[in-house]
């Protein structure tokens, strides 16, 4: 589907974070190798790719739990919690960065009256803590997160919960993911579909298929904005 098309239809669009605006998905490879160190002296521990995959559209504290029970870690539920939190919190705060063209889409987005929120697995005090440190938060209505809406994007509750916050239909609604398992969700629910390639992320023609619009390898946000 041509963007130009999108664009013309677009009158709300909802976004997640992780992998999508944000270049956030080498924290999975800092999380393993930490996981790996702490708990079987290798630092080139990998996990089973079903753990891996699974973790991407889910909450924190669900993925968390999933890892550790998954693993059989030698530690506590809870004292694993604070491990991937802190591993987390340190990543954003000197790793993450902003994908590139995010701001000057969401300023053209703007400037064509375009509403924008954010929805995404973290909790909705994570996002706009990050969205916050990136200063983009100013061009987003609100965001809501899958932890309150209490499932991860495997379910299209969290895409219904920001629909129903803007007031909009289903078909002026578009959804920006990088995880094929989100946009498949988002597709077969009825929305509108741009998928954004990620390296860090799997199954690339899962989510090309599922895209109405796909921003390929080499691609940025910049060529969302049609001339």
């Amino acid at each position: 589907m041509d963007i130009r098309y999108i664009d013309k239809k677009m009158k709300v669009a909802i976004f997640d974070m992780d992998g999508t605006i944000v270049d956030s998905l080498p924290f999975f490879k800092v999380l393993w190798k930490a996981v790996g160190e702490t708990y079987y002296n290798d630092s080139n521990f990998l996990p089973p790719v079903y753990i891996d995959k699974k973790i991407r559209t889910t909450p924190l504290v669900e993925s968390s739990h999933f890892i550790w029970s998954e693993l059989s870690l030698p530690c506590t539920a809870d004292e694993f919690l604070k491990f991937i939190t802190d591993i987390m919190n340190e990543f954003y705060e000197k790793q993450a960065k902003l994908k590139s063209g995010v701001v000057e889409y969401l300023e053209y987005l703007r400037s064509r009256g375009i509403r924008t929120c954010v929805a995404s697995a973290s909790s909705v005090e994570y996002i706009e803590y990050n969205l916050k440190k990136y200063g983009i938060d100013g061009y987003f209505e609100f965001v809501v997160s899958c932890v309150d809406v209490g499932c991860g994007k495997e379910k299209p509750d969290v895409y219904f919960a920001a629909l129903e916050k803007f007031g909009a239909s289903l078909d002026e609604a578009c959804v920006f993911e990088d995880s094929f398992v989100a946009l498949e969700t988002a597709k077969n629910a009825g929305f509108l579909t741009v998928g954004v390639h990620d390296n860090g992320n799997y199954e690339h023609d899962r989510l090309k298929a599922a895209s109405d619009y796909y921003l390929d390898d080499g691609m940025t946000f910049l060529d969302l904005i049609c001339k």
